[in-house]
């Protein structure tokens, strides 16, 4: 069974994507969320699946609820919290032209008001943060899909994430400047706890590997130590580097979600 601190994580991390989607629908196996004005963003337009998934859903029953609910959309995205039926079922799934995702879930293990106090970290406004976090996407390399349209969507879609659950915005730079960046998600009750998520870690190209990264997530952890968050948690995509840096500073892994994306190319 999940543990009752990824439990809690999870739950938060879905109530963050309930709350920023215009349509929310609530299933048997777990829920749709659906974005009207962001209709190409999969972050916002899914199937999320409770853990333990659904006995009856296999690799097919999980396709036809994407298409049913996500059918006129050039995307079926679908999340299990259940990773462990996620890692069974990928085989078919890929097999079909899914695409694959894992994200850890990690749990702060230190004292947050232990964090090292950067001087190059700040608390930014909304505002700052946007500014930032736009030209970090339109810096990004997201393959042949990279465009300036996709950087102001998904910036966009983080806005929408922001505005639905209260968050706390850290930057970092050299000379006042911003080039890293992280938002901090609180909720008071996730599952009965006291919840705060460090998410949308990210720095400019250019500024990488000069402990900008560290300087954000110590301040958010600061920032979570003050709210007294009873778990502080962040997801952090298990095939990528940032997870080894969120270990140095005193995460440890619980769980894993795992994520397929479908591309249609209709819609």
């Amino acid at each position: 069974g999940v543990n009752a601190e990824l439990a809690a994580a999870l739950r938060l991390d879905r109530d963050i994507r309930l709350r920023a989607s215009q349509e929310t629908i609530e299933l048997p196996e777990g829920f749709v969320v659906r974005h009207p004005g962001l209709p190409t963003v999969p972050h916002l337009n899914a199937v999320l699946l409770a853990a333990p998934l659904a006995a009856h859903l296999g690799a097919s029953g999980i396709a036809a609820l994407a298409e049913q609910w996500l059918g006129p959309l050039r995307h079926r995205y679908v999340v299990l919290d259940d990773g462990e039926a996620g890692e069974r079922l990928a085989p078919e799934l890929l097999a079909r032209g899914w695409e694959r995702r894992r994200t850890v879930f990690m749990i702060f293990r230190g004292d947050p008001a232990a964090a090292p106090a950067d001087p190059r970290a700040r608390e930014l406004t909304e505002a700052e943060l946007q500014a930032l976090q736009l030209a970090i996407f339109e810096q990004a390399d997201f393959g042949p899909d990279t465009s300036p349209e996709l950087a102001a969507l998904m910036a966009a879609a983080q806005q929408a994430l922001r505005a639905g659950t209260a968050a706390r915005r850290f930057g970092a730079g050299k000379d006042g400047e911003l080039q890293s960046m992280c938002s901090l998600f609180l909720d008071p009750d996730s599952a009965g706890v006291r919840v705060a998520m460090v998410e949308e870690v990210a720095t400019l190209p250019a500024y990488r590997e000069r402990g900008l990264a560290k300087a954000v997530v110590s301040a958010a952890l600061r920032a979570a130590g003050q709210w007294d968050a009873q778990l502080i948690t962040v997801p952090a995509d298990a095939d990528d580097w940032p997870q080894l840096l969120y270990a140095k500073l005193g995460f440890e892994p619980v769980g894993t979600q795992v994520s397929f994306t479908l591309r249609t190319g209709s819609g």
